[in-house]
């Protein structure tokens, strides 16, 4: 297959993964526990790992610990440690009132 075509296929899974990470998420309007949230996205741990990154770097959501209630990034610890929340910033970009981010499909 043509390395073209690879990376185009490629770029359509961390768009796809990363927007319904995003939905997700805003259908819960609260903190969930990502180990809760994870069957439901039906997602390997690598790319939930790549979409939870790239949203928090973002600034589209909020990681924090499950027990100390601490800011975290899903680089610092399991998502099974993890919970988030989508933030003004996200739901800004679902309801497009911003630009579009090429990376989050909404």
């Amino acid at each position: 297959m043509d390395n073209n075509v690879v990376s185009k296929m490629m770029a359509a899974k961390v768009r796809r993964n990363n927007g319904l990470v995003l939905r997700d998420l805003n259908m819960l309007c609260d903190y969930v526990q990502l180990y809760q949230l994870r069957p439901a996205l039906n997602m390997v741990d690598a790319d939930l790992k790549a979409a939870l990154t790239y949203l928090h770097d973002r600034g589209y959501i909020y990681l924090r610990h499950i027990e100390s209630k601490a800011m975290a990034s899903a680089l610092d610890c399991g998502y099974d440690m993890l919970e988030a929340r989508l933030s003004p910033d996200g739901l800004a970009l679902l309801l497009g009132q911003t630009e579009p981010d090429p990376l989050v499909e909404v």
